[in-house]
This record gives C-alpha cells, sequence and structure tokens, in this order.
C-alpha cells in the first residue's frame, strides 16, 4: 500500500470514527474553507487525494464553494509533524504547485534521505517566495552539502527569513531581496554570504559595531536596515541607569554619549542607497534610558503616577537623542522608526534638518494621554 492510500485510509477513519476532518499538518488548518464545508468533506473517502490533485472534478456538494486558490499558500513543517511531513508534502502535487510560503522548523537532524527530499521538495516549489528556515545551526553542513551537490537553486524566493541557521541559503536565493530573521546562534558574527540583489534587511540581534559591518559589507545595494533587538552595550534597569529626574521637566541632561548606538551605526554610512533605518525601543539603544523597572509597586498611588509619566517623559527624550544622534551619521534618511514610533524627518530650504515626533509641541498632553489619570 502506497502513502497515498494510507493517508486516505487514515481520512476516512477519521471521517467514520471521529466525525472531524483529518487535514493533513502542513496545510493551514483554521483556513475557513475547512469550516464552510466540513458536511461536504466528510462525504469525501479519498479526501486527501481531493485535496492533493491538480486534476480534481469538484463534487456535486462542493461546487458552489470548490478548494479556494490560497488554501496551500503557505505550507510548514513544524515541531509536532516530523521529517515524515517532507514525503506527505511531495506526495501532494496541489501544494507543491500552489506553495507560496514554507516554514521549517525541526529540532534534530535529520536522516540522509530526509535530506535529498527536502532538496526535491524546495527545487519543485516553483512558485515560493518566502522561506523561514528555523533549523538547528548544527544540521546547515548536512543541508548545504546536498544542495550544492544537486545544484538547488531558488530563483522564485524573494523573502528569506532565517532563524539559528540557514545563512548558506543566500547563495541558492539569487533573487532574494528581503533577508530577515533573529541572530540567536550568533550567525552575524563572521561575513554573510554577498547578496547583492537584497534591498532590505531586518534581524534581531545583540548588535556591535563589527557585526553591523558583517551584514552590511554583504548587503551593498541595502534600502531598507532594521537593528532590531539592543545594542550590546545597552545597559538594564539597575545597572547604574536607575534614576528618574524629581522634576517636572523630566531628565534631559544625561551624562552618557550613545556610544554603542554610534558605534552600531557608523558601518551603515558605506550603504549610498540606504533610506529607511529601523531601531528598537530607545531603553535598547544605549542613550542613557534604562526604561525603569518593568513591574512592582513602584507605579501605583499619586507618587506612582508621578513616577510613571517621568519616566515616560525621559523615554521620548531618549528617543529624540537616539533619533537626532541618528540622522548625524546618516543625514540621508528618509524613514526612521524607533520602537513603535515614527520618526518624521524634515528638510528645509537652507539645506538643514530637522526631526518631529508624535509629541512635538505637545509633550504633557500626550503623556497625559499615554498615562491618564485613574482610580486606583
Amino acid at each position: 500500500m502506497d502513502l497515498r492510500s494510507i493517508l486516505n485510509y487514515f481520512a476516512f477513519i477519521c471521517f467514520m470514527k471521529l466525525n472531524t476532518l483529518c487535514i493533513p499538518n502542513f496545510i493551514d488548518r483554521n483556513h475557513p474553507w475547512f469550516d464552510h464545508n466540513h458536511g461536504p468533506l466528510r462525504e469525501l473517502f479519498n479526501f486527501t487525494s481531493y485535496l492533493c490533485d491538480v486534476s480534481r472534478s469538484i463534487p456535486y456538494s462542493l461546487e458552489r464553494d470548490p478548494l479556494p486558490d490560497d488554501l496551500f499558500n503557505h505550507i510548514q513543517i513544524g515541531w509536532d509533524d516530523g521529517w515524515d511531513s517532507v514525503e506527505e508534502i511531495i506526495q501532494c502535487e496541489a501544494a507543491m504547485q500552489g506553495a507560496k510560503s514554507f516554514k521549517i522548523e525541526l529540532p534534530e537532524v535529520p536522516p540522509p534521505p530526509i535530506l535529498d527530499q527536502v532538496g526535491d521538495m524546495l527545487g519543485n516549489m516553483t512558485g515560493l517566495e518566502t522561506l523561514q528556515w528555523a533549523l538547528e545551526s548544527g544540521s546547515d553542513q548536512y543541508f548545504e552539502e546536498r544542495f550544492l551537490d544537486r545544484g538547488l537553486v531558488l530563483p522564485s524566493v524573494k523573502t528569506l527569513d532565517l532563524t539559528r541557521s540557514g545563512l548558506f541559503l543566500l547563495g541558492m536565493c539569487p533573487n532574494v531581496s528581503e533577508l530577515e530573521g533573529r541572530d540567536i546562534k550568533g550567525l552575524l558574527e563572521e561575513p554573510i554570504p554577498f547578496a547583492p540583489a537584497v534591498t532590505r534587511s531586518a534581524f534581531e540581534a545583540s548588535w556591535s559595531g563589527s557585526m553591523v559591518r558583517n551584514l552590511v559589507s554583504s548587503l551593498p545595494s541595502i534600502q531598507g536596515l532594521g537593528l532590531l533587538g539592543r545594542m550590546a552595550t545597552a545597559k538594564s534597569y539597575g545597572d547604574d541607569l536607575d534614576f528618574v529626574d524629581e522634576t517636572e521637566e523630566g531628565n534631559d541632561n544625561w551624562d552618557y554619549t550613545g556610544s554603542g548606538l554610534e558605534e552600531a551605526l557608523q558601518p551603515a554610512r558605506s550603504l549610498a542607497n540606504l533610506t529607511h533605518l529601523e531601531l528598537p525601543w530607545a531603553m535598547n539603544l544605549d542613550v542613557g534610558f534604562s526604561g525603569g523597572p518593568g513591574c512592582g509597586n513602584v507605579y501605583f498611588g499619586p507618587d506612582g503616577l508621578k513616577y510613571e509619566r517621568l519616566m515616560m517623559r525621559d523615554g521620548l527624550k531618549a528617543i529624540r537623542r537616539a533619533a537626532s544622534l541618528t540622522l548625524e551619521i546618516l543625514p540621508s534618511l528618509k524613514g526612521l522608526r524607533i520602537g513603535d514610533t515614527d520618526v518624521t524627518i524634515m528638510r528645509h530650504d537652507n539645506g538643514t534638518l530637522g526631526l518631529s515626533f508624535p509629541w512635538t509641541s505637545r509633550i504633557d498632553e500626550y503623556i497625559l494621554e499615554e498615562v491618564p489619570d485613574r482610580d486606583w
């Protein structure tokens, strides 16, 4: 009995015994089409074949609501699925043809036959646009060797999302324009593969100047850059920064240079096409603001409310400080975002630059809106 027959039999048992749909794990089970057609789908003995066969005939019960075009847009293999899902996907012709986004996230290194199957699967997803690679870094050498041996090229992939590993895929995705990920395994401690087609990169990391240099030196065409996470030198609350100014004006005289932010931004000056930059929250930028205590009773009562507003004032001024430093280093920027704050960059007729924020000329009103009076 082949795999397709086994899957159909398993689906039939689910229909008859469990009164539920045994939807393959790699499909989005929350797609509304399954709920809308639960009854008619239960009547199909060859449910999996109906989903996966691109030459399927539409049953009368589903003529008014046939298989949606986007059902296979996102395919994934997660921690609960195991490597058996790879063969299931290969057997599903509709998934192979319809996949626009594919995510693979498993903890262990696969057995050798799976390495080839993953290569076959990716190579035949001709419409794949987004590849999310979240395997452990220890598996990289095995996949890279097998993929190189078979000459794997993924020309349709435009977005590469990396977590833990996968930088070797850059060389196999010649048309990638967006590079994203979380540097939780030190991916950026070494120079990355040269990728001249990438125009946007957004990584979450603990940034040092050398890491930014490793990133931007290989991305000469970058237009949008996200240095998310934190500066490596940023202090946390309690690291000699647990102060708050007790005046209504807030603290605007930090004895701090923002050296960590400056160190991280300097390498980006080499990017001739850079127009947009995204940075983490001000408390993660090493500009003298730690964010204050995240919990506790310091915010309770009248004094706590005053304390919270003063902390917010310090935070807003930290954003202004970070934005000013950023524009000094990268004066050609057109867009800047710090945390969830969009900074407006103004270019005056005399050639000078200006900054505007959501609270410009109304900081007191803004703080009251964000931290209103409370009854407790």
